[in-house]
């Protein structure tokens, strides 16, 4: 496990950005007066960074341990709609402003199996919950902050994959490939 030092000194290599970066990032946000109940966002790392980088920023943005909500994402899914539809009155009832889902596994997605598919995969899985927000969602009370790792569980190729089409949702508010 690495150290705090260690992880904040992790860049996206894609822009030079650390993480501390991504929490001032995250913090603004949040922190706007109109910002979204849904905060959806990529982090393209190693599983043991994701788990480090995921507490850092629980950790930072004081979002309590019992508000963090770990979600192991399947072949067949292709958003996670239902999993919020099914828990709003379960995130209602936590204490804070903030509840924080660490999805897992985003590569395995089917949609990502198909070469038609593999660009607009991460582009429909932000869009079916973002544009369902203000009505599917009307009765949540909480922010929730989608953290939605993509991994190496289907190799170098599914990482890639994944990570470019990550790379191409117009509605995620931010994809960070930590190295």
């Amino acid at each position: 496990m690495a150290s705090t030092k260690n992880l904040e000194d992790l860049e996206d290599c894609i822009t030079g950005e650390k993480v501390p970066d991504l929490v001032n990032k995250i913090k603004r946000i949040i922190s706007l007066e109109d910002a979204p109940c849904f905060i959806m966002g990529y982090l393209a790392c190693k599983d043991e960074t994701f788990r480090e980088a995921c507490d850092y920023i629980r950790d930072k943005l004081n979002i309590s341990k019992n508000n963090v909500k770990e979600v192991e994402l399947e072949r067949e899914m292709a958003d996670l709609r239902h999993y919020f539809l099914k828990n709003i009155s379960e995130f209602n009832n936590l204490e804070g402003e903030i509840v924080m889902v660490n999805a897992n596994g985003f590569e395995k997605l089917w949609r990502l199996q198909f070469v038609r598919d593999q660009v607009m995969a991460a582009h429909y899985y932000d869009q079916d919950v973002i544009e369902e927000q203000e009505k599917t969602y009307k009765d949540l009370k909480k922010k929730v902050l989608v953290v939605t790792h993509i991994g190496y569980s289907l190799g170098e190729e599914g990482f890639e994959k994944a990570a470019a089409s990550a790379g191409m949702s117009q509605f995620k508010r931010f994809f960070y490939e930590l190295t």
